[in-house]
């Protein structure tokens, strides 16, 4: 389970995903060959604005970065829980899948 949780937020600061209006975008195209580049167009009107996120906005806004091949996993670390959540959890192992319930009952608290 911990290999589950990707660092998307320190990958992300290295991006100029601001460039982009997300709120105003009504068409999106990401890519698979050209991984850095989205198009876009905030009106079905205008024509696609394409933006290269690969310039790095917080060392220099001219240096190139190159889109990862992986992404990695954030640091996993136990954390206890109350006895009253261990409670709720172990009423609720009936209505979960199987894996959940074999992380539930072989977690260590």
């Amino acid at each position: 389970m911990p290999k589950d949780y990707l660092d998307h937020q320190s990958l992300s600061a290295r991006y100029t995903y601001n460039a982009i209006p997300y709120t105003k975008v009504k068409h999106l195209v990401y890519e698979k060959k050209t991984k850095m580049n989205i198009s876009y167009r905030e009106s079905f009107d205008e024509n696609m604005k394409t933006i290269n996120l690969g310039y790095a906005r917080r060392i220099n806004l001219k240096q190139q970065v190159d889109f990862p091949d992986s992404i990695s996993v954030v640091p996993y670390k136990s954390v206890p829980i109350s006895d009253k959540k261990k409670k709720h959890l172990l009423e609720m192992i009936l209505f979960m899948s199987e894996e959940e319930r074999d992380f539930i009952l072989n977690s260590e608290n």
